[in-house]
């Protein structure tokens, strides 16, 4: 995720709630879930218990050229609407999807682009 380098850093996506809050992803491989003492994770959505420490992972993927999202929990995630489980591997991440873990409120996937 590119702009103009005094308003926002670049990111390769950003993942953006219903109430404007947005978190740019600036590395490969970035993890969600709940901060402990012993473990931090990149995006700490609290300390609801539905929350696992790491409870997913978002990465991108050379070989197909896009960003996948894996559930790391025992508690699903879903994914649009859908319930995502750790069998259930790598799932494609596009434009806008929405993302929902444990309580937190729902937050899209952002690509880059040239408008938002």
């Amino acid at each position: 995720y590119m702009s103009d380098m005094e308003e926002e850093p670049f990111g390769y996506c950003k993942l953006r709630w219903e109430d404007g809050i947005e978190v740019v992803i600036t590395q490969l491989v970035f993890y969600i879930g709940r901060n402990t003492p012993h473990n931090i994770v990149d995006l700490h959505l609290g300390q609801d218990p539905t929350i696992s420490r790491r409870h997913a992972k978002i990465q991108y993927n050379f070989e197909k050229k896009q960003f996948e999202i894996i559930c790391l929990s025992q508690n699903d995630l879903k994914l649009n609407r859908d319930s995502v489980k750790i069998r259930d591997g790598p799932q494609v991440l596009r434009n806008k999807c929405v993302i929902t873990i444990g309580s937190c409120p729902p937050f899209s996937f952002i690509l880059p682009s040239t408008s938002y």
